[in-house]
C-alpha cells in the first residue's frame, strides 16, 4: 500500500498548521515523481505522516520489488494507493461557500492558494495513472467524530479542542475531498 499524500505534507515551519491537510499543503510534484518512479523501476524512498510529530518523516519507507524478466513485476495483482487528494486534479473548487459546514457560523474558510500549472499538472497526472479510481463516500458528521477521536488519541489533547480542529480545517478540507468523486470510475 502507497499511502498519499499524507506523507507528502510541506514541513510545518514553512507552513501554518491551521490549513494542515488543504491540497496547497501538500507536494504534489515530488508525489508524482515518487509514483512514476515506483511504476517505472519498482524502488523508491518515501516519507511518511508521523501524527505524533505532526509532520512528515523523510525516507521512512523502502520499496524494492524486484524485476522479474528485465521488467517491473511487483508479484500482486493490486496495488492500492489512498489518500485524500489521489483523485484530485487541481481544477476542483478551492473554496467553501459557506453553506456546507454546520460547525462554522460564519464559515471561516478563506481563499486559499491557486496551484500553480506545475502542480496541477503533477495532480492531474498522478490522478489519471490509475487504473481504477475507488471513492469512499463518508458522511461528514461521522468524519468529524472519527477525526476527533483520533486527534485527542495522536496528540493527547481534549475532546473540545480535538474538535475544533476536525469541525474546522479538516471539515473544509473533506468539502474539498468530496468535490473529487466526479473523478472516481466507481
Amino acid at each position: 500500500m502507497f499511502q498519499v499524500p499524507d506523507s507528502f505534507f510541506t514541513k510545518q515551519a514553512t507552513l501554518a498548521f491551521a490549513r494542515r491537510g488543504a491540497p496547497f499543503t501538500f507536494n504534489p510534484v515530488l508525489y508524482h515523481r515518487d509514483l512514476l518512479t515506483l511504476l517505472s523501476t519498482g524502488a523508491v524512498v518515501l516519507p511518511t505522516f508521523e501524527h505524533h510529530v505532526k509532520d512528515p518523516v523523510e525516507e521512512a519507507i523502502h520499496i524494492n520489488y524486484q524485476p522479474i524478466s528485465g521488467k517491473v513485476d511487483f508479484g500482486v495483482e493490486v496495488a492500492v494507493v489512498e489518500g485524500l487528494y489521489t483523485m484530485f486534479t487541481g481544477t476542483e473548487q478551492l473554496i467553501d461557500d459557506g453553506n456546507n459546514n454546520p460547525h462554522h457560523q460564519p464559515p471561516t474558510l478563506k481563499p486559499i492558494p491557486i496551484p500553480s500549472a506545475a502542480e496541477i499538472a503533477a495532480w492531474t497526472s498522478c490522478a489519471q495513472l490509475y487504473d481504477l479510481r475507488l471513492f469512499v463516500e463518508c458522511d461528514l458528521t461521522v468524519a468529524t467524530e472519527r477525526l476527533t477521536k483520533r486527534h485527542m488519541a495522536a496528540w493527547h489533547i481534549p475532546r473540545a479542542e480535538a474538535f475544533e480542529r476536525a469541525s474546522g480545517s479538516d471539515y473544509d478540507n473533506s468539502v474539498v475531498v468530496q468535490r473529487t468523486a466526479a473523478n472516481a470510475n466507481i
